[in-house]
């Protein structure tokens, strides 16, 4: 068992020279530890300050891109072919900070070398906004994951909730692979919600066009700007609405503001935010005025807080949120 720099001496060692399988064996065990990874972290702040790169999502990008590597490398079967690979990939990996976001630049030294897979994760209750190297920007949900190869960056697979605002490109399409479908585009901006733990998956587009190839049907279902399609796994129904989507991105702002809403916009807005269904029960006759500022709030606290102004009872199941006026 090695102490904590020793495993730190390793993770250093891994940035400059190939681990044996042995080795990328007990360094990948030992980030599996709550103290490896709290370890990890610490070391990544030091990288961060060393290297002038402003901390904060960056710094998740750089450890579950090592955890990646590592993981990709215990997948060969023998040490000699594990060697080969890493030395013939001999790629530079360089990380650029652009409007809050994070750009991949790949400097290959070797034409045929097998690509990295990069996966961006966002743990429960935070929220992310990274900007891939074409220029296309990603905000993630809570509980998201966003997957893409290094060699192509509008080919990527999605996890969860994310909104995109993909950069124009005529001769390369952004496709979205979802558990359900994916997600064809050419510059444009939308929602999708592809949580295969929910069974229920939606796009919806605020600007441009995309075609969307349901695993289902044979036949390619395109929306126009303000439409929204929702596709139900459990009964397996397929509904398109339109109206304003200003809403289906609202998440990804830093807080949301209400002055003087009604009862229904309230829980509407909310809705957006929250990222789940509210169902209210016994309105008031009596119109109510709401005004809320949500920044970091979990749900229940802001139930809470709302329940103080306005008597209320709630039952929360899964993704639905029943309010009822008392």
């Amino acid at each position: 068992m090695k102490t904590e720099e020793e495993y730190i001496e390793l993770l250093r060692q891994y940035r400059e020279r190939p681990l044996s399988k042995g080795e990328l064996q007990e360094l990948l065990e030992w980030l599996d530890t709550t103290e490896g990874e709290e370890a990890c972290v610490h070391y990544m702040d030091t990288l961060m300050f060393e290297t002038s790169i402003q901390r904060g999502v960056e710094q998740d990008v750089i450890y579950h891109r090592i955890m990646n590597r590592i993981k990709r490398k215990l997948v060969f079967h023998s040490l000699a072919r594990y060697r080969k690979t890493w030395l013939g990939a001999a790629a530079t990996v360089l990380l650029l900070i652009v409007g809050g976001g994070i750009t991949y630049f790949t400097q290959t030294k070797h034409p045929s070398r097998v690509p990295d897979e990069v996966t961006f994760r966002v743990d429960r209750g935070n929220k992310a906004m990274l900007t891939l190297a074409d220029g296309s920007k990603v905000w993630l949900n809570s509980e998201s994951v966003l997957r893409w190869s290094e060699d192509n960056v509008r080919d990527v697979a999605l996890e969860g909730e994310a909104y995109f605002e993909v950069a124009k490109d005529k001769k390369h399409s952004f496709e979205v692979h979802t558990s359900y479908g994916t997600i064809r585009v050419y510059g444009t901006s939308f929602n999708v919600k592809a949580h295969s733990r929910d069974s229920l998956f939606a796009v919806a587009l605020v600007e441009g066009s995309v075609g969307l190839q349901m695993n289902h049907l044979k036949k390619e279902v395109k929306l126009r700007p303000d439409e929204k399609i929702c596709y139900n796994q459990k009964d397996h129904t397929l509904r398109l609405t339109d109206g304003s989507m200003a809403d289906a991105g609202i998440w990804r702002e830093q807080e949301l503001k209400l002055t003087d809403v009604t009862i229904p916009v309230l829980w509407d807005k909310m809705g957006h935010w929250y990222g789940r269904k509210f169902v209210v029960k016994n309105m008031p006759k009596k119109n109510h005025l709401y005004n809320v500022t949500i920044q970091t709030e979990p749900v229940e606290k802001m139930l809470e807080l709302i329940g103080a102004i306005t008597p209320i009872e709630y039952v929360i199941k899964e993704k639905e949120v029943t309010i009822v006026y008392k």
